[in-house]
């Protein structure tokens, strides 16, 4: 085996439910002498990704979303926003991750506006001045009990003001 070498493929394999799956292989070229072996698995493994990252419709420029919310809130401020909002933010804002919500949350409740209630209840019981809303990027969980759709800019809930709204983002702003 002085001669041989080792070849670690990672093979993974993407529904269209956004389940993943994955497995890797190890190739010897003491068990395969023939390299082209190796290399149309690695051509295939690369055909599989390349067709699912094409149709993947989370690509986008997450540090120019991030500067078009940042533009909604005050520099400086303590915002909950989804984990990618340090890219290109964390310089100018405290940023705190839902996933300290869930942390300390006991799985979800029935009624989808009582987690709404509560995740913005949370926010302002923290002290953080604004909750950022990615419609793209934020976790599903939070898209879903948010309802961006029922809501409208003006509207107050749980001690937050919605300033902004798009097809991309909300911004709430904590009253006083």
């Amino acid at each position: 085996m002085a001669n041989s070498q080792i070849f670690v493929v990672l093979h993974a394999i993407y529904g269209s439910d956004n389940s993943a799956s994955a497995t890797l292989h190890v190739f010897s070229t003491e068990q395969n002498e023939n390299p082209c072996y190796f290399c149309f698995l690695l051509a295939g493994a690369g055909i599989s990704l390349v067709d699912y990252f094409k149709d993947y419709s989370y690509f986008v420029d997450v540090k120019s979303r991030n500067q078009a919310m940042a533009s909604q809130m005050e520099k400086g401020s303590t915002v909950l926003a989804h984990n990618g909002f340090v890219f290109g933010q964390i310089e100018n804002f405290e940023i705190r991750s839902p996933i300290i919500f869930f942390f300390t949350k006991n799985g979800f409740n029935e009624n989808e506006l009582e987690d709404r209630d509560e995740y913005l209840t949370f926010a302002k019981e923290n002290g953080y001045d604004y909750v950022a809303i990615d419609n793209l990027l934020e976790r599903k969980e939070i898209r879903e009990f948010i309802g961006a759709e029922q809501l409208n800019t003006g509207d107050t809930l749980s001690g937050f003001l919605l300033t902004y709204k798009s097809s991309d983002f909300l911004i709430f702003k904590r009253l006083d």
